[in-house]
């Protein structure tokens, strides 16, 4: 790695010395890399500023009155928030027991005066590399851990909401397994439309695990093409008509215009749109309606915005659960009123889905009276056959 001046506006070294020339003379040396510069003219101050700015690299007089360099390196590597920061030593002693001094005490490097200037660019471009180097490991390891982290999470949840429709598939398949010539052809179909149901939630569970990690990973194809809008959600309407009836939730579906024919992916679309009803649906509580509209609204004389709206007649959202909506695996206040199953990922995976499609999504709440979920995709004008 080579040090240029852009990467180093943002790194700091602390210059800690008592002898106001050799600030000056190290602080104009130190122009050369373009590094920002702190100084400290005693022990104490030097101690105050290193917390409070944690700075990429401190060059450590050794011989300070009250409150030595060697003391200095002690306190600031016993203090966490300080002891990761490279200290070099700056001596006019050359014996080898004050050098081993100062590595005992923490330092990483030394530098005699008087300075002479290669040897000073040359250990601070060496110790500002390693540090920078030490940094990106850092994050490396913090987003391996909080990788980790989910993957356990995932994995714990995907276990959880696996194991209850397998106990009722199992469960079931036991009951024809034992009373196969008892049973009546319409507990038969009544078995069969719930095995088939806890099928579908497995299979949900697993399309969204699956979603998830290639959206996050950009390894989604899409196929845009033009399809009629409309329609696709009449169908996606018509798929829920069986758990609406459960519940006795009417959906109501009003779009100005009679047709609207878009350019996007009609897959994804439809895992967007089938995902936003499905939670409607499950948050609904009985004899509630639903409504959707949808409509194309003339934005400019290049693009106009597709608009696609949920209302729910839900409790809402609740305000400390508006942030984290579209986070996966948060944990929000409400939960589905009929036992339905929820993997807690279906929001985020819209969100990304419609960001690589170039729109946006957001949610209005007045918690108590419903939510209304709203996503918006650009569409070229030359490409969007109906207007308002």
């Amino acid at each position: 790695m080579k040090i240029d001046s852009q990467q180093n506006t943002d790194r700091i070294v602390l210059i800690v010395d008592d002898q106001v020339e050799n600030l000056q003379i190290i602080g104009n040396i130190l122009k050369v890399y373009n590094l920002k510069k702190a100084i400290a003219t005693n022990g104490f101050e030097a101690l105050e500023i290193a917390q409070k700015i944690k700075p990429d690299l401190i060059l450590l007089d050794i011989m300070m009155p009250e409150l030595d360099g060697l003391q200095v390196c002690k306190k600031l590597k016993e203090n966490p928030k300080t002891s990761d920061i490279p200290i070099i030593f700056l001596t006019a002693k050359t014996q080898e027991e004050d050098i081993v001094a100062g590595f005992e005490a923490g330092g990483v490097d030394y530098i005699t005066k008087p300075f002479k200037t290669s040897e000073l660019l040359s250990r601070v471009k060496t110790h500002i590399e390693l540090k920078i180097q030490k940094d990106i490991v850092a994050k490396q390891n913090e987003s391996l851990k909080e990788l980790i982290k989910e993957k356990n999470e995932l994995m714990a949840i995907a276990a959880h909401d696996l194991k209850n429709p397998l106990q009722v598939i199992i469960g079931f398949a036991k009951i024809l397994e034992d009373r196969t010539n008892l049973l009546p052809d319409n507990e038969i179909a009544e078995i069969a439309h719930y095995i088939r149901i806890s099928g579908e939630g497995m299979y949900r569970i697993i399309t969204d695990l699956l979603d998830l990690n290639s959206a996050e990973e950009n390894q989604i194809e899409f196929n845009i093409v033009l399809f009629e809008l409309n329609e696709l959600i009449s169908g996606i309407i018509d798929k829920y008509s069986v758990a609406c009836k459960e519940k006795n939730i009417k959906i109501h579906f009003e779009h100005k215009n009679k047709q609207i024919h878009i350019q996007a992916d009609p897959t994804r679309v439809m895992q967007v749109i089938d995902n936003l009803i499905s939670n409607a649906i499950k948050f609904s509580p009985f004899d509630k309606n639903i409504y959707i509209k949808t409509r194309i609204i003339e934005r400019n004389e290049d693009t106009n915005i597709l608009r696609f709206e949920i209302k729910d007649e839900g409790p809402g959202i609740a305000p400390e659960d508006m942030d984290k909506l579209f986070i996966k695996f948060a944990k929000l206040k409400n939960r589905p009123t009929n036992n339905e199953n929820s993997t807690r990922l279906g929001l985020s995976i819209v969100k990304k889905f419609l960001e690589l499609m170039g729109g946006k999504i957001w949610c209005e709440s007045n918690y108590g009276n419903g939510a209304t979920f709203i996503f918006e995709i650009p569409q070229k004008i030359s490409n969007t056959k109906d207007r308002d």
